[in-house]
């Protein structure tokens, strides 16, 4: 005999789907629910300030922090009305379904039938209120000493009243967004807590992709202690590219999301190291390491040639490339011999001064006023903007201070990145063409008041107040 299931999929068509009204009504009611929750997003907190905050996000960005502001929509970074999103109430239910299981007086409400899970789930939305009370109260107090701390003051008027207005801002936006749930199971179509997190975690995928694939050009580090984390659940293979920055784990003067992930590195099944990043040894010597040798045997590499960027050799390139396995390994050790790789050593003082370099440039970037910063750079490579009306004026404005500086002796690049990075100043989304450095070697800290008054003068006149 045919299931209910099979039925419906049997006559479903165009024609029936055309008939359905209350379907089409429940798909119209669940997009615009939907579409409330993705405004409110966008409201910020009463006395916050939302351009002094996405400052005090960016230094902050990285970690377990993205993956919360991913599951709110972007509310987090936002610091709008529903910042919390539905996590308190997923925490909530979580610890009621737990001590059901413990609690015999809990657990016999179980067996009520329809009354007992009321029950139950009146006691989820008691902890539920009481959890978005005390992560309010200390996301409002963290984001007044935040701001202390940093020079940067998101909040208007700090104090009590500040405090105990963002808690009932938050708790108000967070049980709202568990009644839209309901109203979404009831009224529209699936389950409306988990389509919530859904929206909010689509809403930010784009961004999410961008940051992924930009993250090579810009130096930036993923989020490993969460990546590991999602492999143990689902069972797969983890390769980290560290071609560049592998080494930076040595270094002593990391933030603490890039940290977190260096302290973690050794846990991935695969690996590459390519020591010639640093000026260490000739082009090409790069490896992979696997954490089970076995694995090694399923590959091979006997390419004689490199690979080229250019059809005309230059001094960056070489005829016959040296990774192949027993040169690699050569290599590889010779360098360990030569600068061990050991945390205060003499290459571990050399990364550290590479990225106090960058640090340095990051600062006097922000500083300039014909300059838009991005995040701080995690490693040594900086990327900013040039402030414009428009980001096709701004990306003419960087490739002529590409060229006059190129013409002065400094060597930038340009990359093509998301307007996201440097907080949207035109509003109008899309990509912008950004100056680019790499700071890898040591010896540019020193020369880092000469690279800035080039640049200065690369960029020209300063703009007119």
């Amino acid at each position: 005999m045919a299931s209910r299931a099979d039925n419906i999929a049997s006559t479903l068509s165009l024609a029936n789907f055309s008939k359905a009204t209350e379907l089409k009504k429940r798909i119209w009611f669940t997009i615009g629910a939907l579409i409330v929750f993705r405004f409110l997003s966008f409201i910020p907190l009463p006395g916050v300030n939302p351009l002094v905050l996405e400052t005090l996000y960016d230094q902050a960005r990285g970690g377990i922090l993205d993956l919360f502001n991913t599951f709110s929509g972007g509310s987090l970074e936002r610091m709008s009305l529903i910042a919390l999103g539905v996590m308190p109430y997923i925490t909530a239910s979580i610890v009621v379904q737990m001590a059901a299981a413990l609690h015999p007086a809990l657990g016999a409400l179980k067996k009520e039938g329809a009354t007992g899970r009321q029950k139950l789930n009146q006691y989820t939305r008691y902890g539920t209120v009481f959890l978005c009370v005390i992560q309010g109260w200390f996301l409002a107090a963290g984001l007044e000493a935040y701001g202390a701390q940093s020079g940067l003051q998101a909040v208007v008027q700090p104090g009590y009243m500040f405090r105990i207005g963002a808690v009932i801002s938050l708790v108000g936006g967070t049980m709202f967004l568990l009644w839209l749930g309901e109203q979404i199971t009831s009224r529209g179509i699936g389950n409306g807590v988990s389509l919530i997190i859904m929206a909010g975690i689509v809403a930010r995928l784009p961004q999410v992709l961008g940051q992924l694939l930009e993250g090579g050009r810009t130096g930036s580090m993923d989020p490993l202690p969460e990546i590991l984390a999602l492999r143990e659940r689902h069972g797969f293979r983890l390769h980290a590219d560290c071609a560049y920055g592998g080494y930076y784990g040595l270094a002593d003067n990391l933030a603490r999301p890039a940290r977190a992930a260096f302290d973690r590195l050794g846990e991935v099944d695969s690996i590459v190291v390519d020591p010639h990043k640093h000026g260490l040894q000739p082009y090409g010597c790069g490896c992979v390491l696997f954490r089970d040798p076995a694995v090694g045997r399923h590959y091979r590499h006997d390419s004689p040639y490199t690979y080229f960027s250019s059809s005309e050799l230059h001094l960056g390139e070489i005829s016959l490339e040296c990774s192949r396995p027993g040169a690699a390994a050569v290599a590889l050790w010779a360098t360990q011999k030569l600068l061990p790789l050991v945390r205060g050593g003499e290459f571990a003082k050399r990364l550290s001064e590479c990225r106090a370099a960058a640090l340095e440039l990051h600062a006097f970037i922000a500083r300039d006023g014909r300059f838009i910063r991005a995040f701080e750079p995690e490693l040594d490579i900086v990327v900013w903007a040039v402030r414009a009306g428009s980001a096709e004026e701004s990306s003419a404005r960087a490739r002529g201070i590409f060229a006059e500086a190129e013409r002065a002796g400094l060597y930038l690049a340009l990359a093509e990145l998301p307007v996201a990075f440097f907080g949207d100043p035109w509003g109008a989304g899309g990509t912008v063409v950004a100056l680019r450095s790499v700071l890898m070697k040591p010896e540019q800290r020193a020369a880092i008041p000469r690279i800035t008054a080039l640049l200065a003068e690369a960029a020209g006149d300063p703009p007119r107040a």
